[in-house]
């Protein structure tokens, strides 16, 4: 069962406890963001996305993928921060992968991009369907006047490794840093795990951390995915960088998007999940 932020609050003790120090390393920084997403207290989300944004100087975000991809650590049970993983599924079975990257579009446009309900021109481009039902107001969360909003999403992959409808909780939570600027971090996971058409292969695990920090009229954007596939002689390296790619691609294509530049995937495809 998922475990929102709305109840985490509504659970919390009265006793505020300070936050742990954000870690500087950059893998020990995901585990720390993800894990915190739900605190009651932003303190820690604050501190961790300071110290995200003091990485971000260290690297040219618009060059070589290569430059500004990472392999991350595993994202074990004591970094889950409440959400339900999949059962049975072994941690060191992941693939670990982030990437940083730049918006040439500001905050604010990138967070309104969370109201769409047909998503998938935001995806990368094996991403054939995407739709997004919305848990509460989207519409104040992305004027920036509420915290939270939560989302339940279907997603359809295609590629030539396969085929594979998904169920995808994702969480998004506005942060305000101590400077003024504004940040959106947002914490996905899947809670089973899904076979492909052909019944070969399997998804069996994907968390995601996203981060969009405010940059002036741009936005710093953050990615990590811990993913777990069963797709027979692809090896890790190899899909490391079809996880990389899909990412940055994805940050490609939010921002065409936003430029009304035609979509690659099909916006008007039917849902024809069997």
């Amino acid at each position: 069962m998922r475990i929102t932020l709305l109840a985490a609050v509504a659970l919390a003790t009265a006793c505020a406890k300070p936050p742990p120090e954000a870690p500087k390393e950059l893998g020990d920084l995901s585990l720390y963001l993800f894990s915190h997403f739900d605190d009651e207290d932003p303190d820690a989300l604050i501190a961790g996305l300071e110290a995200l944004d003091l990485q971000f100087q260290d690297y040219e975000l618009t060059g070589d993928l290569s430059d500004r991809s990472f392999t991350m650590p595993l994202l074990e049970k004591g970094d889950l921060g409440g959400v339900s993983a999949p059962p049975n599924q072994p941690v060191d079975e992941q693939t670990p992968v982030a990437v940083m990257g730049l918006s040439r579009h500001d905050l604010a446009t990138n967070r309104d991009l969370i109201r769409k309900s047909n998503y998938v021109c935001i995806e990368s481009d094996t991403t054939t369907f995407y739709g997004r039902d919305h848990m509460d107001d989207v519409g104040c969360f992305a004027s920036g006047d509420c915290e939270v909003t939560a989302t339940v999403n279907e997603v359809r992959k295609e590629s030539i490794l396969a085929n594979v409808w998904y169920d995808l909780y994702k969480d998004h939570r506005n942060v305000e840093l101590t400077d003024g600027r504004k940040a959106v971090i947002a914490r996905s996971w899947i809670e089973d795990a899904f076979p492909s058409d052909s019944g070969k292969y399997s998804w069996n695990q994907l968390y995601t951390l996203e981060i969009w920090l405010a940059s002036g009229k741009q936005t710093q954007r953050f990615h990590t995915a811990w993913s777990a596939v069963s797709l027979g002689v692809i090896g890790p390296d190899v899909y490391t960088n079809i996880v990389g790619d899909a990412i940055d691609g994805g940050f490609t294509n939010a921002d065409h998007f936003v430029d009304g530049e035609d979509c690659k995937n099909d916006r008007e495809r039917a849902y024809d999940r069997g």
